[in-house]
């Protein structure tokens, strides 16, 4: 883990933002810090972005925002997004680095892949600001993975959801995953026919997915969210419970990750764990998308 700005004709840019209407000078405690040029933006801020900032924080995400249509992808390079910062507490890094920014915000970065990673560090920048964000078009890492999980998708597109992302990686192929991780890094190769205004619009179901099929069921998951599961899978309710509590290559072990919610359910791995992730695309004539994944432990 996004009004009034300044112009990126000139590069770089920098902009310092604070709580009042007065200009402080960059010695005096200040909210962020934008710098941006075509190819790389760097937000340091005294808070992480949240879903729904106030204050000066909504007006850097604002500028934020404006930043990421300055940058110019070109072929071969894909963004690259890092959150720098010593309080890594229980959070979901994609979701701040780009979820709370706005996904449609990344598309033109993120058409042939991204990646965004943790990284338990101080900021290379003066105090206040505990959190450095930072993307950048970088070229793509042109080595394939060797998959520990493979399965295959009827479709992938922004209507794409977690439970269909779950369904189908509950019933791949897996072979050679570790036993058990707490950090980790995940590695994922899309190939097939997809439909996308960037990576990053199903970056969230994607992952979530994925992660989600690698718990297995703590055994609190309630009737009500199972039936509405198998509802939408068109599976009975039998199915659906086996793909839950099945052990099977299940290194994040167990834990309660669906639950009724409104109408439907809602999904909750622990993603927070997910401390380092690459999506990529390779075009493909197939039929059907084909997704690998690979997880790794993270050293920390």
């Amino acid at each position: 883990m996004l009004h009034a700005f300044v112009s990126l004709a000139i590069e770089p840019v920098s902009r310092i933002g604070c709580a009042t209407q007065n200009r402080s000078p960059p010695n005096m405690n200040t909210d962020y810090l934008l710098k941006a040029t075509s190819s790389r933006i760097d937000f340091y801020s005294a808070d992480r972005l949240s879903l729904q900032p106030l204050g000066a924080m909504h007006r850097g995400r604002e500028e934020l925002r404006l930043a990421l249509k300055e940058l110019k992808p070109k072929p071969g390079y894909g963004l690259d997004a890092s959150l720098t910062t010593l309080l890594h507490g229980c959070f979901d890094v994609e979701n701040i680095l780009f979820y709370n920014v706005g996904a449609a915000r990344f598309r033109a970065g993120s058409n042939q892949g991204f990646s965004f990673r943790l990284h338990p560090a101080k900021p290379d920048c003066p105090s206040p600001f505990a959190y450095h964000h930072r993307y950048e078009l970088l070229p793509l890492d042109a080595h394939s993975i060797n998959p520990q999980l493979i399965f295959h998708l009827d479709r992938l597109n922004t209507k794409t959801k977690p439970h269909d992302i779950w369904w189908s990686a509950r019933r791949g192929t897996r072979q050679d995953l570790p036993l058990s991780v707490e950090h980790f890094k995940l590695f994922v190769e899309i190939e097939g026919p997809i439909s996308l205004p960037g990576l990053s619009a199903i970056a969230k179901p994607l992952v979530d997915g994925i992660v989600a099929s690698l718990h297995h069921d703590s055994g609190l998951t309630d009737a009500l969210a199972v039936s509405r599961l198998a509802k939408a899978l068109a599976v009975t309710t039998e199915q659906a419970c086996h793909a839950l509590a099945d052990t099977t290559a299940t290194p994040l072990g167990p834990r309660k990750t669906l639950s009724a919610y409104r109408d439907f359910v809602k999904w909750n791995p622990a993603d927070e764990l997910c401390v380092d992730c690459s999506i990529r695309w390779h075009p493909s004539r197939n039929s059907k998308v084909r997704v690998a994944a690979r997880i790794e432990p993270a050293l920390w």
